[in-house]
């Protein structure tokens, strides 16, 4: 519910304020919205970051989690389960549906983007190597919304940073699963 999200964005808000005081960088992985932060110093300076190379991606072996029934979201253009887990190879490669306004307006307006944060494309694995070699980081502390699609399965997600050698740690408190009972 809106009270639950208003809550869960002040935590995460508190937690990355807190981290910056500690010298942390701070990644913001915003779910197909990045047109939003076009023009963001925290966006501009993940763009010029030099090209790392892409280390080779270990298989791992995934301990079995259950699969939760999609969230029954209030805007027009979330997808039914059918229509999201379909499959992407029968629609071109593309999910079918066309996100609306709301859901292309930005990460939400709870948690602060500062300057010095970096905002990156969550589909692209080249900005994950890109950064993490910017800065020499070997773990990741993931938060947010959609812990079973977007902090797990995207391409800046927990299963990639485990597949390039990252130890990426998930701060429960702070994420929230999409789930629809």
């Amino acid at each position: 519910d809106r009270q639950a999200q208003v809550a869960l964005a002040a935590a995460i808000n508190l937690t990355a304020f807190h981290a910056r005081q500690q010298g942390i960088l701070i990644v913001h992985a915003p779910s197909d919205t990045l047109p939003s932060y076009a023009n963001a110093g925290a966006r501009h300076w993940v763009t010029q970051l030099p090209h790392a190379p892409m280390p080779n991606l270990s298989n791992i072996t995934l301990p079995h989690y259950p699969l939760y029934p999609c969230v029954d979201y209030p805007h027009s253009c979330w997808p039914s389960c059918d229509s999201y887990w379909g499959d992407p190879a029968a629609n071109g490669g593309k999910v079918p549906w066309e996100p609306c306004d709301h859901c292309t307006a930005g990460e939400t307006h709870g948690i602060t983007i500062e300057p010095h944060d970096a905002v990156v494309d969550t589909n692209s694995l080249q900005e994950l190597a890109n950064v993490v070699a910017a800065r020499s980081i070997s773990t990741l502390l993931y938060t947010g919304v959609a812990t079973n699609m977007c902090v797990m399965e995207r391409a800046w997600g927990m299963i990639n940073a485990k597949r390039m050698g990252l130890e990426p740690i998930i701060l429960r408190e702070l994420t929230e699963t999409a789930y629809s009972p």
